[in-house]
């Protein structure tokens, strides 16, 4: 069964649109007037020592045939409501005036210039909000407030490294590592925003650098 969505004013929906319209007059800077976030993806991965993208292998799957799962909608659905459950209970652990801060801050975000100077005192609330859109699958924070316009992302490419009758068959083990892996693209979150930060001096919030 699919949870609510329960949006107040402090606590996100967890869920975004594609992207947020770009403002018109807002400085573009040299990467992106390419036309070329990828290379600003690039570049940022090379200061940070990362490798590409990598794709995950599918692994063996420990089949339980206790419980049979139902079609691959109402997996996705498992998953989406997993994920935001997840999230939601970081999201809580944050302090109060953490989480304002944060709010604040993302009025003033500029889609074309997403490396921002980050308080020492906020690196885990941007690390949260890092992870958040690496799952959401969305470039714009405040999209994580606005309602859904696709599945989850993050859920959808987690899903796709098991095949149909995997999904089918053991739905709740691939549960269970889908919750094992918010908490680990969590904690990579967390390591790449202090990297970010004592390298550079700012956080450049590409949920790519995640994958």
């Amino acid at each position: 069964m699919g949870l609510p969505i329960l949006i107040v004013e402090l606590e996100p929906a967890l869920w975004c649109m594609p992207e947020l319209p770009e403002p018109p007059d807002a400085p573009v800077s040299g990467a992106l007037k390419a036309g070329s976030r990828e290379a600003l993806i690039a570049q940022w991965r090379s200061a940070l020592c990362l490798p590409g993208p990598i794709v995950r292998r599918r692994k063996p799957v420990r089949m339980s045939r206790a419980w049979s799962g139902g079609d691959a909608n109402e997996l996705l659905r498992d998953g989406e409501s997993l994920a935001r459950l997840l999230l939601r209970r970081s999201w809580r652990r944050l302090p109060r005036r953490e989480r304002k801060a944060l709010r604040q801050r993302m009025r003033t975000f500029n889609l074309q210039a997403p490396a921002i100077p980050v308080p020492r005192e906020q690196i885990k609330a941007t690390a949260w909000l890092l992870a958040a859109m690496y799952w959401n699958g969305c470039r714009h924070p405040k999209a994580l407030w606005c309602e859904p316009l696709h599945p989850a992302t993050g859920v959808v490419r987690w899903l796709s490294g098991f095949d149909v009758v995997e999904q089918s068959e053991d739905a709740r083990y691939i549960l269970a590592k889908l919750a094992a892996r918010v908490g680990w693209i969590e904690y990579e979150s967390l390591k790449r925003v202090r990297e970010m930060r004592d390298k550079r001096r700012v956080v450049a919030m590409l949920p790519e650098l995640l994958q």
